[in-house]
């Protein structure tokens, strides 16, 4: 009886986070306006494991550009491209930027 209620109750909180962080995304929409400083990709894993993501890098934060399917946003790489250094664009993001965790706002789209 234990095991079932703790299976159940772990199964919850991961159901609950996985409604609330696509919920919570889209309260934090914002749109800014950025200087590009320098960009980098990271690569981490190895072999069939490989994972990576794009980082924005602007005088007063850092973003991360990766895809976001909650918003219809599976085109980072493009995204990255298009992006060039020493220009200033205005961008809409989402999500909070938590030093403590290397937490950082996504870049889902290119306003001009």
């Amino acid at each position: 009886m234990i095991k079932r209620t703790v299976v159940l109750f772990v199964s919850f909180v991961v159901i609950c986070l996985f409604l609330f962080i696509p919920i919570s995304n889209h309260q934090t929409e914002e749109l800014v306006t950025i200087t590009v400083t320098d960009k980098d990709r990271i690569v981490t894993g190895s072999g069939d494991q490989i994972d990576s993501k794009y980082l924005i890098y602007t005088d007063g934060e850092v973003f991360e550009n990766s895809d976001d399917i909650t918003f219809g946003k599976m085109n980072s790489h493009d995204f990255q491209s298009r992006l060039k250094v020493d220009s200033t664009y205005t961008v809409k993001v989402v999500g909070m930027r938590i030093e403590n965790i290397s937490m950082t706002r996504n870049i889902i789209e290119i306003i001009k």
